[in-house]
């Protein structure tokens, strides 16, 4: 649009500066939408661990958390891991070789390499320098998914302005997600999986059997009471 001519050069210039100006920042793009953030997860982590496993069978019987497959943020971890568990409740040593039969078709790990992807995990020993540690974070962070993925659902049912939509069943179905992440988090590993504790007891039978009178803890050198009690064990109360 142009300028009367009586208007100063100066200020014609200063005016269609200002029209260039703004033109510009009229035909600018939108500033692009925030880059959505990954969720917390550890795959370098998930690799360490699993190879100190495989190295290692009894690195699995020292952990501080009830680590479980799901736990794994990366789906072929998590089903190596699972095979792991199964094998070892079989009183079976997990090693790359033995594990071989059981992934020679997976079509994930072949994008990873096929089964020499499980050899290059006991590779870098590093994840027996500390196991636990790395374990503790797997859970954590599984946790943290968790935690993200009831927020994420916690804002969409509150966006939901629909007349089917009770504001008091969202709340006590997020409290409800909550309690259950919590009660993961409190979790020990004191909660034994049916393999664990069959194992423990088919210990105890046999150590009974083996003993002279059938006493499957320590003797209280009574008689009549180790018939009744099995003996002393492990956490009694006296």
């Amino acid at each position: 649009q142009g300028l009367p001519a009586r208007i100063p050069f100066r200020l014609r210039t200063a005016h269609q500066a200002r029209m260039a100006e703004d033109l510009l920042i009229r035909s600018e793009p939108a500033a692009a939408a925030p880059a959505v953030r990954a969720l917390p997860a550890n795959i370098e982590a998930e690799a360490a661990f699993l190879g100190a496993v495989l190295i290692d069978n009894r690195v699995l019987e020292n952990l501080q958390v009830p680590l479980r497959a799901e736990h794994f943020f990366e789906p072929i971890h998590a089903r190596v891991f699972e095979r792991i568990t199964v094998l070892i409740d079989r009183q079976m040593v997990v090693t790359p070789v033995t594990l071989k039969p059981y992934f020679e078709t997976d079509e994930a790990l072949k994008e990873l390499g096929g089964v020499a992807y499980l050899a290059r995990l006991t590779g870098d020993s590093q994840g027996l320098l500390a196991p636990r540690e790395l374990a503790q974070q797997i859970y954590d962070l599984a946790l943290l998914r968790e935690l993200v993925t009831v927020g994420r659902e916690l804002v969409e049912g509150a966006l939901d302005t629909s007349e089917e939509v009770e504001p008091t069943r969202q709340i006590e179905a997020a409290e409800a997600a909550l309690f259950r992440v919590a009660e993961g988090a409190s979790g020990t590993s004191d909660a034994a999986s049916f393999g664990g504790a069959s194992k423990k007891a088919l210990e105890m039978i046999e150590l009974a059997l083996t003993s002279g009178g059938h006493v499957s803890g320590k003797t209280t050198g009574l008689a009549s009471i180790n018939e009744k009690v099995g003996g002393l064990h492990d956490s009694d109360l006296i």
